[in-house]
Order: structure tokens, then sequence, then C-alpha cells
């Protein structure tokens, strides 16, 4: 389709989608910068001397927070990431419930199941639900695997069907030689 006035209709597209990368761009740097980088640019060029004890504490606190939030997406997105690679190229991918550095570590798993827990319980889905299985085994928690894979079972039996196929074949295996090899390595030697 070609515009009555010729070049001025895409002119005008151009026009407006560069204001709005302009604005975008702008908006992207502003989330990127926090308080912190705000307290050092003042420190840098002498506009702050110095910083009220209480209101540093308290920037260091919620800029904290923010980070760590940040974080603890990022790694469940990074093992929702592999949850899929898993799903879709089994032959390559498929270790990546039980085997993934993320949950591996126990320090990361901890914190990997707490995020995936809390997004789980905001918005149920399959791919959550399968997502957060593994983690569960590795904490011992019988009941909520129980309740992840009823979830599975009522709303997705693709995932459900592949959860059982691996479940007691792969997964538990695995996680229990894991768990094993880790409790080794923390008992206190005589």
């Amino acid at each position: 389709m070609q515009a009555k006035s010729g070049l001025k209709q895409p002119m005008k597209m151009n026009k407006f989608l560069f204001a709005l990368a302009s604005c975008l761009a702008f908006c992207a740097s502003l989330v990127r910068a926090d308080r912190l980088d705000d307290l050092i640019a003042g420190l840098r060029s002498g506009a702050i001397t110095s910083v009220d004890p209480d209101k540093r504490a308290e920037i260091l606190k919620s800029s904290g927070q923010e980070a760590l939030k940040a974080y603890n997406e990022s790694m469940v997105n990074l093992y929702l990431w592999e949850i899929k690679a898993s799903i879709v190229d089994e032959e390559n991918h498929g270790g990546w419930p039980y085997r993934s550095f993320l949950i591996y570590d126990s320090v990361l798993r901890s914190s990997l199941t707490k995020a995936l827990k809390a997004r789980y319980e905001d918005k149920p889905d399959s791919i959550l639900a399968y997502a957060c299985i593994c983690p569960a085994i590795y904490a011992g928690d019988d009941k909520q695997v129980a309740d992840l894979e009823s979830y599975l079972k009522q709303n997705d039996s693709f995932l459900y069907d592949r959860e059982q196929a691996g479940v007691d074949k792969f997964w538990r295996p695995f996680i229990k030689s894991v768990l094993d090899e880790q409790a080794a390595k923390d008992k206190p030697t005589k």
C-alpha cells in the first residue's frame, strides 16, 4: 500500500520511530542508574562531600535489595531457559533440570528454589511447575513434588508424561548421588 502523499508518510513514521527510540534509550539509561551511582557521581564531582550515615545505610539497603531481586530474576530466567532447552532438545540438553549448576550448588539451589517458588506461587504455569520439581526433590519436599506433579497432570499432560518418564529413571538417582556426595563433604572428619 502506497501513501498518497509520496514520501511524507514514511518520513513522519521515521521521525516518530526516532523519537520513540530516543525516549526508550534515555529511559533505559535512567533504569540502569541507581542511587549509588548518584552518590558516586556527587562525590566524584565534589557536589557531595559526605553522606549522612542513615541515608547511606538506607540507600545501600534498598539498592542491595534491588540488585538481589535482579540477580534472582536472572537466575530463574537462566534456569527456565535450561528447562525449555531440555524439553525441545532432550538429546543435548535433557539433563538441565537435575544437573544445572544452579541446582547442583547448594547455595545457588537455595536462592533458585525460593525465587522459582515465589514466581510459581505468583502466577502458576506448567513450565514453572515442571521447573520446580527438581529443586523440590533436592530439598526433600515430597509434598511439593506431589503437588507440582498433580498440577502438571491436570494442566499439561505433555509435561507430566515427560516428567514421569524421567523423574525416577534419571532425576531422583542423580539428585540422590549429588546429595550423598555433598553430605560426605560436609561430614566432619575425626
